[in-house]
């Protein structure tokens, strides 16, 4: 609530953008986030262009912060939470008599490959921690079969494409943290495979400066340097 207060956001500082008009839309803010960046999920309701209510839920989860508890367990909760959420929205308008589908996208700060990968080529057979599957099964996405398929698997934080992501890590590091799932419809139309993740790196021709924090524990609160990056 502290964060509300400061900002007047409750939505943990996510934006969602959409062609067509919202119907409606909902904010949380986690309990527990990386201070000081917010964290949460924004779900709206879309209105149909072709008969199909879309609900989409932009998420941001615990990041892999030090502030003396295990974030991966603070994930598991959330996870929990959005599950539960996108199951009681999908009740709901099945229970009208609508057609729907729900998709979920963001950074779920989940790697896919639990911080295994050491090279820059992906490797599907390092997808073996049963939590992180858990989580993410939860949420309607089989890593393993999506990774096989080829719907997933590049990195989303790779120190050898993205400079500001080897700024802010020690050593070489490749994740795949960022994940689009088409969770659910009421049609029963999904058949297992996943939605196609494509991964694109967002860099400018020019190199930009900038000031960069020294610390991935206190974030902006830290000392800071400054630096060039595209």
């Amino acid at each position: 609530q502290g964060f509300v207060l400061l900002t007047g956001l409750a939505s943990g500082g996510l934006v969602t953008f959409s062609r067509l008009p919202l119907l409606s839309v909902a904010k949380q803010n986690w309990c527990a986030h990386g201070l000081p960046a917010p964290a949460g999920y924004t779900a709206v309701l879309v209105e149909p262009a072709d008969g199909v209510f879309a609900v989409v839920i932009d998420l941001h989860a615990f990041p892999e912060y030090d502030f003396g508890v295990t974030a991966e367990d603070i994930r598991t909760y959330q996870m929990s939470e959005i599950a539960a959420f996108k199951d009681s929205v999908a009740a709901a308008l099945g229970g009208a008599g609508l057609a729907y589908s729900v998709v979920i996208g963001g950074d779920f700060n989940e790697d896919a490959y639990a911080a295994a990968a050491a090279s820059a080529t992906p490797d599907c057979s390092l997808i073996t921690d049963q939590l992180t599957a858990q989580k993410m099964g939860a949420v309607g996405l089989d890593l393993p079969a999506a990774c096989a398929t080829g719907a997933i698997g590049p990195y989303t934080w790779d120190t050898s494409t993205n400079d500001l992501a080897a700024i802010f890590s020690d050593g070489d590091s490749y994740e795949l943290l960022d994940y689009l799932v088409y969770s659910s419809s009421s049609d029963g139309a999904l058949t297992g495979a996943a939605t196609p993740n494509e991964v694109s790196t967002l860099r400018a021709a020019d190199a930009w400066a900038g000031v960069f924090c020294e610390s991935d524990i206190f974030g902006t609160l830290a000392p800071s340097a400054p630096g060039t990056a595209h």
